[in-house]
Parts: structure tokens; sequence; C-alpha cells
């Protein structure tokens, strides 16, 4: 099987699994049975590279790191999805009430994706990690590049959701350095024909540059749910789907609360994350490796753990 063609699993096995209830069984993803029938599925993965970066911050938009308390928004972030998230326990109350009242309780997702510059690259084993750090740049035209690749399936992904389901979209960075920004590119609205084709113009139009803020854009990505929860346009279960091909860039920190990508990833793993899942905010998160992710993923993972 294609790395492309994995990709795509995978990302229609999220859609899936947010479509309805679910559960994990030896690893297999499986809708619950409901009045009427049940169906099953399966979900496949994805890997691939390390982010390369490039030198400067940005200025206007620059991610913070400011906290999120469900009193004073200001940002969280966290990430779960390598290993799988514990499905059963994300779903287990939107099931019950599937059972009960023969309905979910409203899906918004904010996608949050990788637009650096590595994502130009041609994943493995056309590209390797290491060249790709190098010389960010696709190597064979006729083949599709990590961007391409993740475009394709997160479209998919899209048509396969309910209509009903609340999407938003943003990118990191915004401004080809290390510029984030809490209002969605695409901004959070239910899965009418015009948001669908709002969402395929926006990544089409995307040219992969810059570094990786991953942690900033997370934070940033935490609080726009959570202010749009308090403010009442959004209601039901939340989620920030990040998709990445990487780490943290070193060159995108915030000086006030951390000094390099590593203490940065901890502030946001070891303080931020269970403010963001906690109560009276109450955010989960997904995070999705696109091909060439492979050398992030012991990382990827252990921040899962974290959730």
């Amino acid at each position: 099987m294609s790395i492309g063609a994995r990709s795509l699993i995978g990302a229609v096995a999220l859609a899936s699994l947010l479509a309805g209830c679910v559960r994990v069984d030896d690893g297999r993803i499986e809708r619950e049975p409901q009045a009427g029938g049940g169906a099953g599925g399966s979900s496949g993965g994805a890997g691939g590279t390390g982010g390369a970066g490039t030198s400067g911050v940005g200025g206007s938009g620059q991610g913070g790191i400011a906290g999120l308390d469900p009193e004073n928004p200001g940002g969280s972030g966290g990430s779960s999805g390598l290993p799988a998230p514990d499905v059963n326990a994300i779903f287990e109350t939107g099931c019950a009430m599937a059972t009960a009242k023969a309905e979910l309780p409203p899906v918004n997702l904010l996608f949050v994706l990788d637009r650096s510059q590595s994502m130009r690259c041609n994943p493995p084993p056309t590209t390797s990690s290491s060249d790709c750090e190098t010389t960010p740049e696709r190597a064979i035209g006729s083949e599709q590049s990590k961007w391409e690749i993740t475009r394709d399936a997160l479209n998919n992904a899209i048509h396969a959701l309910p209509s009903q389901t609340v999407v938003g979209m943003s990118y990191f960075s915004n401004d080809d350095a290390c510029g984030v920004n809490s209002r969605p590119r695409i901004p959070l609205r239910t899965l009418v024909p015009g948001q669908i084709a709002a969402i395929e113009a926006s990544l089409q139009n995307v040219v992969p540059n810059g570094s990786t803020p991953l942690v900033g854009a997370t934070i940033l990505a935490y609080r726009h749910l959570h202010d749009a929860a308090l403010a009442g346009t959004i209601r039901g279960e939340r989620f920030v789907v990040l998709i990445t091909d990487g780490e943290q860039s070193e060159m995108c920190i915030d000086e006030g609360r951390c000094t390099d990508k590593q203490s940065c990833t901890d502030l946001l793993v070891n303080e931020e994350v269970g403010k963001a899942s906690g109560p009276g905010v109450e955010i989960r998160t997904f995070v999705i490796g696109v091909p060439g992710s492979e050398p992030a993923r012991e990382v990827l993972s252990s921040r899962a753990e974290r959730m």
C-alpha cells in the first residue's frame, strides 16, 4: 500500500470515528451498534519527517503561550492520537446520549495544519527526513509532496463527515516564519456546501513555507474553541485536530515562558494540556502524523500519553 493511500485511510478513519459512536477493539476502530443496526470499520496509519526551519520570528500574530483558564481564556494545548486515543473514554458520554435519545451531541472540529516548508518535500523513501531538513523542496515533480498527500486525504475526510459537523481550519505558520493566530483561516461553520467549497479552495491555495510554531498554534486553537463556547457560538463536543510532519521549531519560542523547543513543548504538555482537557474547558485533541513524520513519532507518542 502506498504512503498516500495509508494517509487517506487514516484520515477517513478519523472522520468515521468523529461521525458516530465507536469503540476500539484490538487496534480496530468499530462503530457501536445503535437502533436499526451497526457498522464496522478499520483504520490505518501514516507517518513521516521532522520539519525544517527558517530564520526569523513572525511579527504580528506571533503565537504566545498564554494559559487557558475557564474564567480567564488565554490558550492551551496538547496532543493525542499516536498511539490511538482512548476513543471509548472520549465518546462514552455521547454514546450514552445516543442510546437514550437516538442522537449525538454536536461535534466541533478545528483542524490545525502544518504548512511549514518541510511539507514541500516528497515523503520517504523518495526524500529522507534529513535531506528534507537540509533542502526542503520536492525532489521528484511527478510524485506528490507531503502537503499534497495531506490535502487530498483531508478533503476526503471532510466529505465523509456528517453535514451537521462544525469545522474550521487554521495553518501554521501564517507568515512564512513563526506566526500563528487564534482566528482560524476558515471560521468554524457547519459543513454546508459553501463551507466545504471554502475549505477545498483554502487547502488548494496553500504554498508550504516557514517554520513550525506547533506549540503556539495548538494553544491558540484551544483558546479560540474555548472563547467560542463561552460566547455560545458553538455547543457540544470540541476537538483540535493537529496535523504535522514534525516537532516545534527551535526559533519559534515565547521568550516570556520558554527558552527553546524542548522547554516550550514541556510547557505545553506538562502545564497547559491539563487545563485544555479539564473541567470548564473540556477540549480534546488528536494528533495526526503525516507521511514523513516517522522521526517525530516517539516525541508525538510521548505527548499523546500525557493527554
